[in-house]
This record gives C-alpha cells, structure tokens and sequence, in this order.
C-alpha cells in the first residue's frame, strides 16, 4: 500500500477532504521545520505525515472494515439494519 499512499500524498493538498485539515497540517510542518535541523530528517517526517494523512483520508474505513472481520467482531451499524 505504501507506493499507493505516496502517490495521494503527492496531490494531499488538492484532496477536498483535506482541506479542513489543511490550515492545522501545515502549522504541524512549519514547527516541525523550526525545530528540526537536519533537511533530510524534516523531509522523512513530513513524509510520514503525508501518509499517515492519506490513510486516513482514503483507506481508513476499509482497514477497519477488514480488522474487525480479521477478529471475528461486528460493526455497530449492523445491529441497527
């Protein structure tokens, strides 16, 4: 998943469920680019944060989906259809 994860995080800024996000995320990277020293450390991060963005955003519902079938739990929605 994780060559899936930075190609979205390429377009991150342009996703409309991003933009809600948008302010507070790049406030997160500017400090984080205050406080860190080492450019290549500052890019890792920001990477990382990119993707774990993206996960939220596209794949989180599906994962969650596939865990609870993985442990043999039912999602609440289904007690109500």
């Amino acid at each position: 998943m994780k060559p899936v994860l930075q190609i979205y995080s390429l377009v991150l800024y342009d996703m409309p469920q991003f933009q809600k996000r948008k302010k507070m995320f790049q406030r997160k990277l500017s400090r984080l680019r205050n406080e860190t020293d080492d450019f290549d450390k500052y890019q890792k991060k920001a990477q990382q944060w990119k993707d774990k963005e993206v996960e939220a955003i596209l794949f989180e519902k599906y994962l969650i989906i596939n865990k609870n079938r993985e442990n043999n739990n039912a999602m609440i929605t289904s007690f109500f259809s």
